[in-house]
């Protein structure tokens, strides 16, 4: 059983990561929390359904059209509602604005689509034998989207013009701006990926957990979760903080109860933020 538990936890590890690398991205670069994150998540979903039952798009296609879709809704969003709130200046109307909006996808998901579970066919469905395990095909590949969507960013952030652009923002915005940085540019193209990372992640979810129009309540409550627990804005801390968030609830459910996976994880970043309270990674003046 243990195997199997491993192989549980390892693929809700890859969905959380996905969820949080969204979020800790646009957290370190803007200074406010995305609470459209969840709605954008079950978007994305739902218009990868769209692309396969309506239009008869194979599945893979469907994401190359879907992401890109949302990385220009995520585009929007930002230059619309939340580019004032940026950096932190007014961070309650960055609140405000994500209920709202929130409240006002989850509306529009449930009138276009309806308020029942739909399944997403994937075509990754064969199943692996890892020991006294099983995995199927289509969480394998999910996790290897997390893993690579991880090496990206790391890379982006590490080795390209751009992704110094994006740490020179997250540690000092009027410094940056000082040198040449195009501050607004760089804060419009970090909501819109870190925003089509939260729908990618939905696509991939769906099959698993079939998609609803609340979705992404959870997913993003946990995704802030992780992101606290691995210090805001740290990209190496998201990974973390998945990694321990997602085997503490598999690991629970698995041993103790099904219903109480959330409530633990929680429970133990409660006790890492008491002892830690700028989180695992956390260093006040340095994000990303």
């Amino acid at each position: 059983m243990i195997t199997q538990v491993i192989l549980n936890a390892v693929v809700q590890t890859a969905i959380y990561m996905i969820m949080a690398l969204g979020l800790t991205l646009i957290f370190g670069v803007m200074k406010i929390p995305n609470l459209t994150h969840g709605a954008m998540y079950a978007m994305g979903a739902f218009i990868h359904y769209s692309l396969i039952e309506w239009f008869d798009v194979p599945f893979v296609p469907a994401l190359f059209i879907a992401a890109p879709l949302t990385f220009g809704g995520g585009a929007i969003l930002e230059r619309v509602f939340f580019r004032s709130s940026g950096s932190g200046a007014n961070p309650v109307v960055a609140i405000i604005a994500g209920i709202g909006l929130t409240y006002v996808l989850v509306n529009v998901i449930t009138n276009v689509w309806g308020a029942w579970p739909m399944r997403i066919q994937t075509p990754f469905g064969h199943v692996l034998r890892i020991g006294s395990g099983a995995i199927s095909s289509h969480n394998v590949v999910t996790t290897g989207v997390a893993i690579s969507i991880a090496a990206l960013l790391y890379a982006l952030l590490k080795w390209t013009k751009f992704g110094c652009a994006i740490r020179a923002v997250s540690q000092d915005r009027e410094e940056a701006s000082l040198i040449g940085v195009n501050v607004n540019t760089v804060g419009l193209v970090t909501f819109a990926v870190g925003t089509m990372l939260a729908s990618i992640g939905g696509m991939f979810a769906a099959p698993i957990t079939a998609a609803s129009p609340t979705m992404g309540g959870t997913a993003e409550t946990m995704g802030f979760a992780i992101i606290i627990l691995g210090g805001m804005g740290s990209l190496g801390g998201a990974i973390v903080g998945a990694f321990l968030l997602g085997f503490v609830d598999v690991f629970v459910t698995s041993y103790v109860s099904g219903g109480w996976g959330g409530a633990v994880a929680f429970v133990f970043m409660i006790v890492v933020i008491l002892i830690r309270p700028s989180g695992l990674f956390g260093k006040k003046g340095r994000q990303i």
